[in-house]
Parts: structure tokens; C-alpha cells; sequence
């Protein structure tokens, strides 16, 4: 149930907060409806990508504890897999297999 205190505040926004407000509380981005993204497994994630999920593990992917369990998102997996610090982690890792290969 809505408080007095927060139905005050509504009440006092400026117009264009309360619709935007009233935007996301429908599911509704700023270009119109947009969906929410599915939390998904880490067998998902590794069905999806084809990546091991050992391989997943270990590269400690960004993820959300939900239940107890770790679950992902596709969008924020492949933003990760894809950013500078992901590409410098797997030269870095490269250049240290490559090293071990000489000796």
C-alpha cells in the first residue's frame, strides 16, 4: 500500500518526472516499450556463446546472485566479452601460455 508521505511527493513533481516515472513503472524506455532482459544460467550463457562454463567461471564474468544462484545477462556477458579490460585480460593470459610454450 502507498504512503501518505509517498503520494505526497508524487503529488509534488514536476509534470514531466511523474510521466517519466509513470514510463518506467510501465516497462516503457525512453523510445517507447522496451522489455527487460532475462536473467539466464551459466549453461545458457555457455550454450549461447560456446564458451565452457568452467572457461565462464574462471574469466568471472558480471553476473547477479538471485536465489542463491548466479545468473546472467546476455547483454552485460557480451558487453564484458567484448570491453578493453576483457581483450587486455586474454593478451595478458596469451602472452603468459605463449612464455611457457618456449621454455
Amino acid at each position: 500500500m502507498l504512503s501518505n508521505e509517498f503520494l505526497a511527493v508524487a503529488m509534488a513533481a514536476a509534470p514531466e518526472l511523474v510521466e517519466r516515472a509513470l514510463r518506467v513503472l510501465k516497462g516503457e524506455g525512453s523510445q517507447g516499450a522496451t522489455k527487460c532482459e532475462p536473467f539466464v544460467t551459466a549453461s545458457s550463457v555457455s550454450r549461447l556463446t560456446g564458451i565452457s562454463r568452467s572457461t565462464l567461471w574462471r574469466w568471472k564474468l558480471p553476473g547477479h546472485v538471485l536465489g542463491g544462484r548466479k545468473r546472467y545477462r546476455m547483454g552485460e556477458v557480451l558487453a564484458y566479452l567484448e570491453s578493453p579490460a576483457f581483450k587486455a585480460l586474454t593478451a595478458s593470459i596469451s602472452t603468459v601460455q605463449k612464455g611457457e610454450k618456449n621454455k
